[in-house]
């Protein structure tokens, strides 16, 4: 137990399973080649995650995504990720309350 965090056993679990809805919305709807987990917070302390799909055609893959542009990428194939970020939205929006217990 974080000596800083009295429920840190119980806010992790949290944390971690909204990560997991995420994680699980994104891999059924945008079907990515893999997807990057990345845990932050280096200058103010803090948790933030960043679950990034990654596409084999994205505009920098392999190497990571704040690295500059290797490539361009379609307008086509970046609008029908749009279309698939809404579809990704509707389908985590609820799960949460679901997980948590709320109504």
């Amino acid at each position: 137990m974080s000596p800083k965090c009295p429920t840190y056993p119980t806010t992790t679990a949290r944390v971690m399973t909204a990560v997991n809805i995420v994680e699980r919305a994104l891999r059924r709807v945008l079907v990515p080649d893999k997807v990057n987990l990345a845990s932050l917070g280096n200058q103010v302390p803090h948790v933030h995650w960043h679950v990034i799909p990654r596409f084999t055609n994205d505009s920098r893959f392999p190497l990571p995504i704040w690295v500059p542009r290797q490539r361009t990428v379609s307008e086509v194939l970046l609008s029908r990720r749009r279309i698939q970020a809404t579809l990704m939205y509707e389908q985590i929006r609820n799960e949460p309350n679901a997980a948590f217990g709320h109504h």
